[in-house]
């Protein structure tokens, strides 16, 4: 039990790298304002034979998901994952094998082309904070 779990937190932390981690460096090399755009796009997604429509982003070449639609349509996995941001600490905590607890947000779809934005936050995971990338 003890391996699943570690290859839970493994799995949780490299959906969150992989969806927003690989396009922030980039954008922080440069301190001006950067307007590169996410474009809209819409995935099936099937968790436990339930379909859900997810829409990512395309930055850059790469998608994009948000967080909140991943952590609501594993809530009921083993895999589940609470989402949660901290205005005064202007940080998110990513919590394993918590419930999801849902904000309204969640699977909300948009044709809306929009602009990506590095991210400024501290992140958490598991109450361990994930150490920035140094620009080289």
């Amino acid at each position: 039990m003890q391996k699943i779990k570690k290859i839970i937190k493994l799995i949780i932390f490299l959906l969150f790298i992989a969806f927003t981690g690989s396009y922030l460096p980039a954008l922080a090399n440069n301190n001006s304002n950067i307007n590169v755009p996410a474009v809209p796009v819409l995935y099936t997604v099937s968790v436990y034979d339930q379909n859900y429509t997810l829409q990512a982003f395309k930055i850059n070449g790469h998608d994009y998901f948000k967080l909140r639609d991943i952590a609501f349509i594993l809530k009921e996995t083993i895999i589940r994952f609470d989402v949660r941001w901290d205005i005064r600490e202007s940080a998110i905590y990513i919590k394993s094998g918590y419930e999801y607890h849902k904000t309204g947000g969640e699977l909300i779809i948009s044709d809306t082309e929009q602009t990506a934005v590095p991210v400024s936050s501290k992140i958490y995971f598991n109450d361990q904070r994930l150490v920035k990338q140094k620009n080289k």
